[in-house]
């Protein structure tokens, strides 16, 4: 299999840090009545490193057409060993800090993406956003923007990523990554060169040639 051949030990680390993240953690749909406890636990392995293995190969893919590549896995944010988080002011005088762990950082010139690892299913409502839910994934983003770490300063957001590490009979298009991405057709492509919703969601145009639906936003929204 060619196209599992690494581009470096970043990706290697990647590809680790995401079986650590699922092959013990995948969600079995059909739920089989076996006495044998030792039979059950053969089944959910078996289950789960074919998952894993389906997914790795998927991500390898991924990389090999993407100019994005990981430069972080379990990317900490705030604490005595992550990246310093940036300080939010409150009206009241005081401040917030945020503080977490992601799953993995990916790169493209100035460009960062955060993508994280969900074994259930997650996707990203943009009226969600607007009424101040289901934002962890943006202030990370936002969290290594903004940080003075030598490794990020300056860098742009380029949009936040759930990676379904889930089993589906829906085809190659079923490990297609959601979330909300910038639109800009440069930075899409970066991410999936064809445009075809395997690992990013397509963009489809409406008759004015502006991007339809809520997955791509401006750096203004």
């Amino acid at each position: 299999m060619a196209y599992l051949a690494l581009k470096d030990i970043t990706l290697e680390i990647a590809l680790i840090a995401f079986i650590i993240n699922v092959i013990w953690a995948v969600e079995v749909d059909i739920i089989v009545e076996i006495q044998a406890v030792v039979a059950v636990d053969a089944i959910l392995s078996t289950y789960a490193t074919t998952v894993a293995s389906d997914i790795v190969c998927h991500l390898a893919r991924e990389f090999e057409q993407s100019k994005f590549e990981p430069v972080a896995c379990e990317l900490l944010i705030g604490g005595e060993f992550g990246i310093e988080p940036p300080k939010i002011k409150l009206s009241t005088g005081g401040e917030v800090r945020i503080v977490g762990s992601i799953d993995r950082v990916d790169k493209y010139n100035e460009y960062i993406r955060v993508v994280d690892y969900k074994t259930g299913t997650k996707t990203f409502k943009l009226p969600d956003i607007v009424h101040g839910l289901n934002m962890q994934m943006l202030l990370y983003l936002y969290s290594v923007a903004k940080s003075n770490d030598k490794d990020y300063c300056g860098t742009l957001p380029a949009g936040v990523l759930y990676l379904p590490a889930k089993r589906s009979l829906d085809g190659e298009n079923s490990l297609c990554m959601s979330g909300i991405l910038l639109d800009d057709e440069n930075v899409a492509t970066a991410m999936e060169r064809d445009n075809n919703g395997v690992y990013i969601p397509k963009r489809v145009y409406d008759k004015n040639g502006a991007v339809k639906g809520e997955k791509y936003i401006s750096d203004n929204e």
